[in-house]
């Protein structure tokens, strides 16, 4: 965990807008059991302090169409320090909370939390009038989420007691002995394990699927195998199909490869017509956010 040992050097005020943004993240995780995750642009001021600075910020503004501010650009957009922008009106304050958010945003991609998906050029990313989607890695959202407790109850917690509605992490201390699993356990914890083995499509060593060697199929899943836990672009399975596109829909390959029904929605999620996103290996916990029942594995060993 010493690459977040950062977050003990920011200053005041952006520990606390940082430390506001995970909150967000972590209570739409919770509601959602999902690791694509929706935040506004602006949250509710969990804490005095950001109240202070940016109120009325505190919510989102009814400033009307022509007033409403433009989206922020994910580059060329540096986040000011507090002392040099000194805002005044309420557009001002809105704009300049909104830019810690996007500096947060930006702070927690390159920690590894935050995932940037391959349709989104880094140009083009924007934080909208309402809201913005990302996926998240909920390990690490548990690693930072230690972390910030840590630095908070020893720091901030009796100057700047967190405020919420429905309760957040910050309410108690969180025990990083407890939140923190070894390698051991972690392999413990894999519930389902999709391999791919001489063109055979196995799950937890049982066949599921093989399709013909060099085939379209086969190099779409050659692809999805090597790059897990990512969205993929329709552009990245050239290299791995012999420099040509893939002519079937990725929906109708899914079914060719016998991922059907609840197969499918255990291991893949966001597949469009242009990007597909394939989870593997699945953990207990992440199975039960899913609320799936049991998969029916095949009762055949790993074939010969």
């Amino acid at each position: 965990m010493d690459k977040y040992k950062i977050l003990n050097s920011l200053d005041t005020l952006t520990f606390l807008l940082y430390a506001n943004l995970i909150i967000d993240i972590d209570s739409e995780y919770l509601t959602c059991l999902n690791d694509s995750v929706r935040i506004p642009r602006y949250g509710t001021c969990k804490f005095d302090l950001i109240k202070r600075k940016f109120h009325p910020a505190n919510v989102m503004p009814k400033i009307g169409p022509k007033k409403r501010l433009p989206p922020i650009r994910w580059i060329d957009t540096p986040v000011p320090p507090w002392s040099q922008q000194r805002p005044r009106s309420h557009l001002e304050k809105m704009k300049a909370y909104s830019f810690y958010r996007l500096g947060g945003i930006r702070f927690f991609e390159e920690m590894g939390l935050i995932i940037i998906d391959s349709v989104i050029e880094y140009g083009n990313y924007t934080l909208k009038n309402g809201s913005t989607d990302f996926d998240i890695n909920p390990n690490v959202l548990d690693e930072i989420k230690t972390f910030i407790s840590q630095i908070y109850f020893q720091k901030y917690a009796q100057k700047y007691p967190v405020k919420t509605k429905f309760g957040c992490f910050l309410d108690h201390p969180i025990n990083s002995s407890k939140s923190t699993k070894s390698i051991t356990d972690a392999k413990d914890d894999i519930l389902y394990d999709i391999t791919f083995t001489e063109n055979k499509i196995l799950l937890n060593g049982s066949l599921i699927s093989k399709p013909n060697y060099d085939s379209e199929n086969a190099n779409f899943f050659k692809c999805l195998i090597q790059n897990p836990n990512r969205n993929v672009s329709k552009d990245e399975f050239k290299s791995f199909n012999n420099g040509k596109t893939i002519g079937k829909s990725f929906h109708k390959i899914l079914e060719n490869l016998g991922f059907k029904k609840d197969f499918r929605k255990t291991f893949f999620k966001g597949v469009t017509n242009e990007t597909i996103h394939f989870r593997n290996p699945i953990t207990r916990e992440e199975f039960a956010r899913l609320k799936l029942p049991a998969l029916k594995i095949p009762p055949s060993s790993t074939p010969s």
